[in-house]
């Protein structure tokens, strides 16, 4: 099922990094954004491991007659939505400046941000976090990410109790990230109620993938060994050889 966008609101590497121990009521254990990795040293190392897999692509683009500058840098995250946390429409204009256009401008230092203030506070409802990995009600690995007021009706989320405390999740979906470095659900692979829900969930691994070769990666976005590969348009699992 195709959705409009929602926006994770940390750069790639903050998101694939956010591993929660600890929960509590309200947060579901996620973290909200605005701080990225420890230096600039790191955070440089980590977004040049994407850019090496786009060259890499963009080779290979050339070589079969694509147009190599459509091959850019990105992520896909797959995984579980956890609770909806609304924002508070006074506060919106702060959500904007401190995460999302602090996060998009360590991804892109003097660059415009993809989407703009304005576009942002009309048209976001809240935020969530999908869940990449988990061993249920003790420790997950979650991507914060917005949610877009069109979108809610189309994601079927938990309840914040039942999120906070055991960890439960909803609908499994496919975020890509965008110029900015951030991510955007672009689709629900899978409905939760649905009752071929565990025959569909089985096409599919949840994790952190190169946008451009479908490579499961690292916390560091460096290539994963041994990882598993998804097809990067339908996010659907590649069967190892």
């Amino acid at each position: 099922m195709r959705i409009t966008t929602a926006v994770v609101i940390a750069t790639a590497a903050l998101a694939l990094s956010a591993c929660s121990t600890t929960r509590g009521p309200g947060e579901d254990g996620y973290r909200l954004p605005g701080a990225g990795p420890a230096s600039n040293e790191e955070f440089e190392k980590m977004k040049g491991h994407l850019e090496q897999n786009a060259r890499s692509s963009t080779a290979k683009a050339t070589a079969e007659k694509a147009v190599a500058s459509d091959v850019k840098p990105g992520v896909i995250t797959i995984g579980h939505v956890g609770s909806l946390r609304e924002v508070d429409p006074a506060a919106m204009s702060d959500f904007y400046k401190k995460s999302y256009l602090a996060s998009a401008e360590k991804w892109h230092l003097g660059a415009a941000p993809a989407m703009s203030e304005s576009e942002f506070t009309s048209s976001i409802a809240g935020y969530t976090g999908i869940t990449t990995w988990n061993i249920p009600g003790f420790i997950a690995r979650r991507t914060t990410a917005v949610v877009l007021k069109t979108d809610v009706p189309l994601i079927d989320f938990p309840g914040k109790f039942s999120a906070s405390f055991w960890g439960t999740t909803g609908d499994l979906v496919a975020a890509r990230s965008n110029p900015d470095g951030l991510f955007f659900v672009t689709s629900v692979l899978c409905k939760e109620s649905a009752t071929d829900y565990k025959a569909c969930s089985e096409q599919f691994t949840r994790g952190n993938f190169d946008a451009n070769t479908g490579v499961e990666l690292e916390n560091d976005l460096s290539q994963k060994v041994d990882g598993n590969r998804i097809d990067v348009t339908t996010f659907k699992a590649v069967p190892k050889i």
